[in-house]
């Protein structure tokens, strides 16, 4: 009770403010280097309409200030920057910066004044189009509902979920008309927000650990997503044709902006809070690097990932008698849109393996024996496996989040994960043609596998017990969950012997 804003806005808290929502910001796409764009400031012809390299900023959320924040919070802070706010303040020297809204004022973008974008379009040298989503149920003449559907703007809320990944009315027909009457090498940024809510069920329990010989807390994630919606659709994104920028907790529709040769660039930017602004212009600019990752996957289909419904949620583990594929990075083996930690840097990094052994070295062990290097470990071990990362990229300066993905060969039981994200680690201002050694540990919880020993069936209640089964583990260090697409290394190692541990679960665990 005693701390107020004087305590949470001093320069060292919007410092950190403004530093996470730029090491936030993710790249998934960058055509022929089209961002960053400083270059172009100081390129662009003098002869336009509005003035020596006028830029337009589009769409509802060009300027919104409750949709940079998500619509989560319950107290403001002092200022929020929008993406046409801090671009115009980055541009002020150099550019005159118009904001066109061309009749699609809201999320829900009823109606579109063509020819205002058309002539826009013509008149500008950059185009930044700002769409998505909106969490806030309020409208320009009805308070709407807490819920945010059907009332007000929004297409999403706590009580509906979105019936499509689709940009809500006619805002892609905004962009797409900017796209078509920009310039052939005007840089067109598409930026999309999208707010929306999701639920988590989480079983909590305590288990006993054979290796560790004690008792410790656990948290086992057993469901994720209620809805369709909002298992996969909870997203923020701000694209860009040409640099296409998106703001993301799900997913949206990104395939036009992606495949299309007019965008050159799409960044996405998670909740950037209030520096929001500030980190997307920076991005652009190149006054800052992004190396963020995607937290989920972008499905190229995606009526086919959900599969049937199952109660009040949809389910995660493949079926062969549903037909069910299964979903998230993890069980999904279906052609992707953006796979799941994936994201891009104006540097470029190569990956080398240095070395695999016990997280401690010479380290006694349950046998008796030492090591600090060994093909083979125990299923009480914990590996550290070694890689170097190079920048690799001239005179750029960028951050790498270096991934280690596991897959269990041959576990008894099924399904089992393609893969599983068990540690990662983020390098930064590794500076160009320099090297950084990184070091990420597998424990023996990593590449477990349940197995339910009893328990009502249908019910999360029971016994369960976690085990390390002898096998071979296959190793993915890289930039991503992809390893046909990222950089990155392989590794092998071989498990001998077993270790169970029970999880007891009862009528204190809290299911919903």
């Amino acid at each position: 009770n005693t701390l107020g804003r004087d305590n949470v806005t001093t320069p060292e808290m919007l410092h950190l403010a403004a530093t996470a929502a730029r090491r936030a910001v993710i790249l998934v796409k960058n055509a022929d280097a089209t961002l960053p764009l400083a270059a172009t400031v100081d390129t662009l012809p003098p002869d336009h309409a509005w003035g020596a390299a006028a830029w337009c900023v589009y769409g509802p959320n060009a300027n919104d200030t409750i949709n940079q924040m998500g619509g989560y919070v319950n107290q403001h802070p002092p200022y929020i920057t929008t993406p046409y706010a801090a671009l115009r303040d980055r541009l002020r020297a150099a550019a005159a910066v118009r904001l066109v809204s061309a009749g699609c004022t809201t999320t829900a973008c009823p109606q579109l004044r063509r020819t205002e974008v058309e002539a826009a379009a013509a008149r500008c040298a950059v185009h930044v189009v700002v769409l998505g989503l909106t969490s806030d149920a309020r409208s320009k003449d009805e308070p709407g509902d807490a819920c945010g559907c059907p009332d007000g703007d929004a297409v999403e809320g706590e009580c509906c979920d979105r019936r499509d990944v689709q940009l809500p009315g006619k805002q892609l027909e905004l962009l797409q008309t900017v796209a078509a009457f920009a310039g052939a090498t005007d840089p067109v940024v598409l930026v999309t927000i999208n707010a929306g809510t999701g639920r988590t069920i989480y079983v909590l329990c305590r288990w006993s650990v054979l290796c560790a010989r004690r008792v410790v807390p656990c948290s086992i994630l057993a469901v994720n997503g209620g809805h369709a919606a909002k298992a996969t659709l909870l997203a923020r994104a701000i694209l860009i044709t040409r640099a296409v920028l998106v703001y993301c907790t799900g997913m949206l529709d990104l395939s036009w902006a992606l495949q299309s040769p007019r965008v050159g660039a799409v960044l996405i930017a998670p909740y950037l809070g209030m520096e929001s602004g500030t980190a997307i212009a920076d991005t652009i600019l190149g006054l800052s690097n992004p190396a963020g990752r995607l937290p989920i996957t972008y499905y190229k289909n995606i009526s086919a990932p959900l599969g049937p419904r199952l109660g009040n949620s949809y389910a995660i583990l493949p079926n062969a008698e549903t037909g069910a594929k299964g979903k998230t990075y993890r069980y999904y083996d279906g052609e992707v849109l953006l796979p799941f930690g994936f994201g891009l840097s104006y540097a470029a990094f190569e990956y080398t393996l240095r070395f695999h052994r016990l997280a401690r070295p010479l380290q006694q062990r349950v046998d008796g024996t030492h090591a600090a290097r060994l093909s083979t470990y125990g299923p009480c071990d914990s590996i550290t496996f070694g890689v170097a990362v190079q920048n690799v990229a001239k005179g750029v300066t960028g951050d790498e989040v270096v991934q280690m993905y596991v897959h269990i060969e041959n576990a008894s039981v099924a399904p089992v994960a393609i893969r599983q994200l068990v540690a990662f680690h983020r390098v930064t201002a590794l500076q160009a043609g320099h090297t950084a050694v990184v070091e990420l540990t597998m424990h023996p919880a990593d590449h477990a596998v349940w197995v339910r020993r009893a328990g009502t069936p249908g019910a999360l209640r029971g016994r369960y017990a976690s085990v390390v089964e002898p096998g071979l583990r296959r190793v993915f260090i890289g930039a991503s969950s992809d390893p046909s697409t990222a950089a990155g290394v392989h590794a092998v190692v071989e498990i001998q012997g077993q270790a169970t541990r029970t999880c007891e679960c009862d009528d204190s665990c809290p299911l919903g």
